[in-house]
């Protein structure tokens, strides 16, 4: 039997019940202002400055840094439950925590620009996001379909 939480399996350690148990409260607390936002179309800052207060932005930062150093399943687990409350947060900033998450387990940054980013996460609270498009054609993602080259439609002889 599970000594964390009976009625959920998958919290397996204390560790995973109190990254839960945060998203959990903050998700009760912006379901009750998402549908303010989604009527008016309004982006939730109040959201993200209680994401900051609660040191949710810094969960998937290396604990070197002064972070949580989450893995990929206790951040799974943490933006489910963000999600119950209000999808659209969890959304925005599943794109943050899943970034840094990358960004630790790729080495993709030189040091010491990783490491600036990570002490204003963890100082400041900053966000970050990625922006990605393939050139000339727009994003597949949005239903864009790179038209083919001249050569391509006439085939090989011209």
């Amino acid at each position: 039997m599970n000594p964390y939480d009976a009625a959920d399996p998958f919290i397996r350690n204390e560790r995973e019940a109190t990254i839960a148990a945060r998203a959990d409260r903050l998700g009760a607390i912006f379901a009750e202002r998402a549908p303010k936002h989604d009527l008016e179309g309004s982006f939730p800052y109040e959201n993200f400055e209680d994401l900051k207060e609660s040191g949710y932005l810094k969960l998937t930062v290396p604990q070197f840094h002064g972070g949580e150093e989450a893995s990929v399943y206790e951040m799974v687990l943490s933006q489910e439950r963000l999600a119950r409350g209000d999808g659209s947060t969890a959304l925005a900033v599943g794109w943050h925590i899943g970034q840094i998450l990358q960004l630790r387990t790729s080495g993709a940054w030189p040091t010491p620009l990783f490491e600036r980013l990570c002490k204003d996460v963890v100082a400041e609270g900053i966000v970050i996001n990625e922006l990605a498009s393939e050139p000339a054609t727009g994003s597949p993602s949005r239903g864009v379909v790179r038209r083919r080259r001249r050569s391509e439609q006439k085939g090989a002889g011209g």
